[in-house]
This record gives structure tokens, C-alpha cells and sequence, in this order.
């Protein structure tokens, strides 16, 4: 995703303009999608969505802990597989000073050609964030036309948002964040070289490095899921922690695949987590490690067979 700044945007056709985060791409935000394209339809204007890079809340908090679903590569992936156009801005200095009423007139209204908007119900931007769906509804001439405030998106009782997946990933409700999500979590990045200790213990693993500061990290354990290698889909097991068991302190994504014999380093995979295997544990011995890993790689072949 390369983002740009909001002056130097221009569109020709008129819109219908949708603004969030969208961070993780989850079933809400496809109710927005499906939305924006009803109305679009409806209107005969554009689809547009506008997000933004990076996320605000690491502008203003640079050292907050990560936290976000999707990098920005995963995230322009999801929302390419819809007939939208995407419009990253580049949350800076200059951005985060404009004032609302001029995001609005300019950027929205001017450069976008925006006619009408979505926005969720506490969706806050311009200088201050005292932008929302009430202040863009002043600027437009038909405020319950041309203004769709959209209230949060339930699923069997939750509120499905960026936030609770977070916390259903760091607990470790692996299930609960997927059915949120409406797919499988996943860690995607490019093999780099390890130690090799899996090798070592009879399990090679392919060492995930995400390069991105700010992806969540899933409580830590063992997951088994699928892998996308070289064009193919593999079952795969991945340890995902600090190997205490030696004694480390970096946390690392490690993934074993069941099915596979090869050279991976600088190859980008991506490692789907479907299920939790066990929580991340000290063994006394390596032999003990050992045969805990063999018990893991059954449990997860026998789990994945079609």
C-alpha cells in the first residue's frame, strides 16, 4: 500500500465516499462494503473508501504496543477482491492538523467529488477528531439521503469489531477472532534464516519474519492451519513464543510444514491460524520437547485430513 497525501488526491467522477480504518477486514466492515455498493448501485456514483496509513493511533502513539489485524499489504489485498475503489491517505502531520470542516469541503467533497457517505456511528476525524457523521451531515444539502450512519454489526449476540478480535487473538480464542474475522487470522511475511534448531529436533521450520511493528501477536502456543507456499496450500503446524525451554526471549513465528521438503528462505508464505494446539510451556528435557512436538504434528495432520 503506498499512501497518499490528501492534497495531492483528484477525482473526476462523482461518489459515494465510505471512511474507516477497515483494519482486519472483518464481517462489519464487509456489511459496509456491501453497502457502499447497494447504494452506489442505487446512486449511479462511484464506490470510494478512504483509509488511512498509518493507523492514527500510532501516529499520536508511536511506542503503543501492537495491535492491528492486517498490515497494510494484507489489508489492500482483502479490500481489492471488491469492486471499490481504495483511496490510502497518508496519516501525517499534515492530515492529522487539517480541520474537520475542511476535510469535509476539500478533500471529501472537492478532490473525491463525494456526494454522498458512509460513516460508522463513532467513526471521529479532522484535527482534535471533531469530525463525525453529525458535522458531514451540515455539509450536505439532503442530511438523511446523503448521510448513512451505520450502527455496529452483530453476530450471535457480539459486536463484531477490530477491538474484540484483538482481544478473542491475544487470548488465544482462536475460534471466537475467526468467526469475527469471517476467515482464518493469518501472519504472512518472508522466510528468513533461524537458528535451525527445528531441524535439530526433527521438525525444519520455516522462520516467518512479518516486518510489520505493529501486527497483533496471538497469545502464545502452538496453532495448526494452512500455509500458502510457492503456489501451493499446505497443512502446517507453528509454534509461535519464545522457546523457553532454551531459555529465549524473542518471540518468534516458526512454522513447520507437514508435507513439504525445501529450500523456503526468502520465499513469502502466508500461515492461516484455524485451530490452538496448546499454550506455549517449559519442558524439562529436549527429549520431552521432542516428543510433545511429534504429538502436536499428529494432532494437527489428523485435524487437517480431509
Amino acid at each position: 500500500m503506498n499512501p497518499v497525501a490528501w492534497n495531492t488526491v483528484r477525482r473526476d467522477q462523482g461518489s459515494i465516499v465510505a471512511l474507516g480504518n477497515f483494519d482486519g477486514v472483518h464481517l462489519g466492515h464487509r456489511r459496509v462494503l456491501e453497502t457502499l455498493l447497494r447504494e452506489s448501485r442505487a446512486s449511479g456514483l462511484q464506490p470510494v473508501i478512504v483509509t488511512f496509513e498509518p493507523h492514527p493511533r500510532y501516529f499520536f502513539r508511536p511506542d503503543e504496543k501492537p495491535s492491528l489485524l492486517t498490515t497494510p499489504q494484507e489489508k489492500l489485498t482483502l479490500l481489492s477482491e471488491w469492486p471499490i475503489e481504495v483511496v490510502p491517505l497518508a496519516f501525517d502531520a499534515g492530515l492529522a492538523g487539517l480541520p474537520a470542516e475542511e476535510f469535509i469541503e476539500d478533500f471529501l467533497k472537492h478532490r473525491l467529488q463525494g456526494k454522498r457517505f458512509l460513516l460508522g456511528h463513532d467513526h471521529r476525524f479532522g484535527k482534535g477528531a471533531k469530525g463525525d457523521a453529525a458535522l458531514v451531515q451540515r455539509h450536505v444539502s439532503d442530511p438523511s439521503r446523503d448521510v448513512l450512519i451505520l450502527e455496529p454489526f452483530r453476530l450471535d449476540g457480539e459486536t463484531v469489531s477490530s477491538s474484540a478480535i484483538r482481544s478473542h487473538l491475544e487470548g488465544g480464542r482462536i475460534g471466537q477472532a475467526n468467526r469475527l474475522l469471517g476467515r482464518s487470522f493469518a501472519y504472512s511475511g518472508t522466510v528468513v534464516r533461524g537458528d535451525g534448531r527445528g531441524k535439530g529436533l526433527g521438525f525444519p521450520t520455516a522462520n516467518l519474519e512479518v516486518g510489520y511493528p505493529w501486527k497483533v501477536r496471538v497469545a502464545l502456543g502452538v496453532y495448526g492451519g494452512w500455509a500458502k507456499v510457492k503456489g501451493r496450500k499446505l497443512p502446517a503446524v507453528a509454534n509461535i513464543g519464545r522457546h523457553p525451554t532454551f531459555g529465549g526471549e524473542a518471540v518468534k513465528i516458526e512454522v513447520h510444514f507437514l508435507d513439504f521438503d525445501g529450500d523456503l528462505y526468502d520465499a513469502d508464505i502466508e500461515f492461516r491460524l484455524d485451530f490452538a494446539v496448546r499454550s506455549e510451556q517449559r519442558f524439562p528435557s529436549v527429549d520431552a520437547l521432542k516428543a510433545q512436538i511429534a504429538l502436536d504434528v499428529a494432532l494437527v495432520r489428523d485435524r487437517l485430513r480431509p
